[in-house]
């Protein structure tokens, strides 16, 4: 996980990671949410829209993105 970044599969592997967390709390509080995580809509129309949102996301979350375009995103 710290060398990838991806998520445990079991929640055995939790006890194992505790330096991890320590050290990225932003990973801590992802993983304490995967609870709540849900599946991709079993929709058709899914495979058409999860593109428009990808792109929209990472435009968001690009760190050179000046708040003034912000807008322009939704």
């Amino acid at each position: 996980m710290e060398a990838t970044g991806l998520f445990p599969l079991r929640h055995s592997v939790m006890d194992m990671i505790g330096p991890y967390l320590l050290a990225s709390p932003q990973w801590g509080a992802a993983v304490a949410t995967l609870s709540q995580a849900q599946d991709v809509p079993q929709m058709a129309s899914w495979r058409k829209i999860r593109y428009v949102l990808e792109d929209g996301m990472t435009v968001l979350f690009q760190e050179n993105l000046p708040s003034t375009k912000l807008p322009a995103c939704w």
